[in-house]
This record gives structure tokens, C-alpha cells and sequence, in this order.
């Protein structure tokens, strides 16, 4: 958790504001959770984090909370997503029984969207706490990808990559979930290159989100 302060949060010439204008002389924290399915996404107590929120930081003039939306390679999520949750169901949370998790099998088809950051972001507006969502672009909006080895619960690396990029078997070191995007992007708008790219991650991904 970190803790920032803004003192200035003016832009542009004379008589001109920013939209941030709300969060001048103020103080914010931020926190990240891990996202996609994983223990913490199911189980994260997002009332409780409201209740430690309102009685341990709003007493200190604590305004706003920056979160983040994504994970730190932009392919997991913590809300569920039309066209992520379709191509990968690993890649927004899921409420997972609890015992399974030791099975090492997680049928995530049969598993029910959770939307952990929805949850949140309405307990905080609750207190008038205000959220800004932090999302990781630089990897769905990017042809270049880097992610989690063949042991991952989301998608099986090793089986998939060699026929989602030119990375030659037996290298598992890809990202499935991003392949999947890049593909479903070549589908709708005719070309994958960093461009289009960029394209589809605004108008598919955070148009919706937003």
C-alpha cells in the first residue's frame, strides 16, 4: 500500500482546471490485488476492506483510492469482461468452492463470475471514497507478451503457443490469454499489428470497463 498526496493538480493555461481538480490538496493510497482467478480474488473480503477503510483511513483525510483494474501484465482482470472471459476463463475472478483449489483441477467453465472490483468500487462510493482504476496496457495493446510457464490454472502454455505465435515448442513461456486476444483482433479488425492493437484494447476492452 502506498500513500500519495496532491497538492497541485492544475493543467494548461490561466483559468484552466484539470479534471482532477477534486483531488487538490488531498491524500490517496493505493493497492493492488492480485487479479484473474487465484486464491485471493476469490476470497477477498470486499466489506471488510470497506470497514477497515472507513475506520482506519478516513479519519486521516484519505479521498481517493487508486486500484488496479488489471494485473501488472494487463491479461487478468478483476471484473468479468464479454469478450476476455469468453477467450480465457482464467483471466477475470471466479468464485471457486472452497477444496478445490488443492485438487489441482479447476473446471472454470462451471465456476460463476465474480466481480471483485465492482464490489469494491460500490463500498467505497458508499463513504464517498472515489476510485481511480489503474489498467496495464502495455501488454494486450503490444504484440510483444510475457506471462506464466505451462503450470498455470488458466491455460495450458505449452499445448497452446505453437499454434497462437511463431515461438517454437517446446518454449512455453507465453501468454495464451494475450495470443487469444490477438487472434479474436485479426478477426474483427482484419490486422493485428501495435496499431490495431491499441485500437481494440480502447474501443473492446476499457470502453467497456469504463
Amino acid at each position: 500500500v502506498s500513500t500519495i498526496t496532491t497538492n497541485q493538480c492544475y493543467s494548461g493555461g490561466e483559468g484552466q482546471k484539470s479534471n482532477a481538480r477534486w483531488m487538490r490538496s488531498s491524500h490517496g493510497v493505493s493497492i493492488r490485488i492480485f487479479a484473474g482467478v487465484n486464491f485471493i480474488s476469490t476470497h477477498f473480503d470486499s466489506d471488510a476492506f470497506v470497514f477497515q477503510f472507513r475506520h482506519s483511513l478516513l479519519e486521516y483525510g484519505v479521498k481517493w483510492l487508486i486500484l488496479n483494474l488489471s494485473g501488472g501484465q494487463g491479461d487478468r482482470y478483476l471484473g468479468p469482461h464479454s469478450i476476455l472471459t469468453t477467450l480465457n476463463r482464467g483471466s477475470t475472478p471466479k468464485f471457486v468452492p472452497d477444496g478445490e483449489w488443492d485438487t489441482g483441477n479447476l473446471p472454470l467453465e462451471l465456476y460463476t463470475d465474480r466481480d471483485l472490483f465492482g464490489e469494491i468500487l460500490d463500498g467505497l462510493n458508499t463513504i464517498g471514497i472515489k476510485v481511480i482504476a489503474y489498467m496495464a496496457a502495455q501488454t494486450l495493446a503490444e504484440s510483444r507478451v510475457y506471462d506464466y510457464n505451462n503450470k498455470s490454472p488458466y491455460l495450458d502454455s505449452c499445448a497452446l503457443c505453437p499454434g497462437l505465435t511463431r515461438i517454437p515448442a517446446p518454449y512455453c513461456a507465453c501468454a495464451p490469454s494475450v495470443r487469444l486476444w490477438n487472434k479474436y483482433v485479426f478477426s474483427v479488425y482484419g490486422d493485428n499489428d501495435e496499431g490495431t492493437l491499441q485500437k481494440a484494447y480502447a474501443q473492446g476492452i476499457v470502453a467497456e470497463y469504463a
